[in-house]
């Protein structure tokens, strides 16, 4: 459906292949939810003697629609969901969600707990669930904790469907839950598997702030430093010395604002800074 959608985009406006890619990443929500004039995917209601067009947007939801559970169950799926899809599309652990009920445990993580713990059974439930509705795949890696990845697509769709405001919450929580987990861990205890998967979520993160936080000043990195901080530092552990100059140089400015330049903090930061820079 995503494909023939597309295909009829490109055709109604006679575009180049190769200038479809830019496009769509500058006019994603309009051409997943355009519907052809003539166009084979419909759907006979039920409630009504009529049929609907089908968009990506519209069949996805229907699927979304049939997620069980009660009110408060649906809506602790959708956003687990939608936090997923702040992070990168590509394996996404069990892991980071973890970290984020151990250490800040919000309300919406209760369906994964049984007596008050992390419980992998309870998510592998909504997993299997989501998969069931085509929202996500599941890795078939053997490992000691559940992996699954979103359809870059799918994972559009997700972020389009919620309003600014709360597409700048969940950017915010993304960076919050992958923060809870680096302060768990030491770099050098992980495999070089973990950390390369890992960097890839926290670049997610990165970007989500410049494209969904940059305009509230009081939700930039620049004023979440010590999650600012947390990303630098695992930044130049990997030797990407320029990202972790770029979030220290940040983190030095949210500090100095609210801080002081003469406060331990910030004189931490120009130390990690001058260490970056040497």
């Amino acid at each position: 459906l995503a494909l023939d959608q597309a295909g009829a985009y490109i055709r109604a406006r006679n575009l180049k292949l190769k200038d479809f890619i830019p496009h769509y990443n500058k006019r994603k929500e309009l051409i997943l939810r355009e519907i052809p004039d003539e166009w084979e995917y419909r759907r006979v209601l039920k409630d009504a003697e009529r049929e609907t067009s089908l968009s990506v947007f519209t069949t996805w939801e229907l699927s979304f629609e049939l997620v069980g559970g009660n009110s408060e169950e649906k809506e602790s799926k959708d956003h687990f969901l939608t936090l997923a899809a702040f992070f990168d599309n590509k394996n996404i652990s069990e892991r980071y969600f973890q970290a984020h009920f151990n250490l800040d445990g919000p309300e919406w993580m209760d369906i994964f707990s049984t007596e008050g713990k992390w419980d992998s059974y309870k998510l592998g439930d909504v997993l299997a669930e989501l998969r069931k509705f085509s929202l996500l795949q599941t890795s078939d890696q053997q490992t000691n904790e559940l992996q699954f990845s979103l359809h870059p697509v799918v994972r559009d769709w997700i972020k389009l469907r919620k309003s600014r405001d709360m597409q700048q919450q969940f950017a915010a929580e993304s960076t919050t839950a992958l923060t809870n987990y680096l302060q768990n861990i030491h770099n050098d205890e992980i495999s070089l598997e973990i950390q390369q998967e890992t960097a890839l979520h926290i670049d997610a993160c990165v970007q989500n702030g410049k494209e969904f936080l940059e305009r509230l000043p009081y939700f930039t990195l620049s004023y979440l430093p010590s999650k600012a901080s947390w990303f630098a530092g695992f930044y130049r552990h990997q030797g990407r010395y320029d990202e972790a100059e770029e979030l220290y140089k940040r983190v030095l400015a949210g500090r100095e604002e609210k801080l002081g330049p003469t406060h331990p903090e910030t004189l931490g930061t120009v130390q990690n800074l001058a260490t970056d820079l040497a």
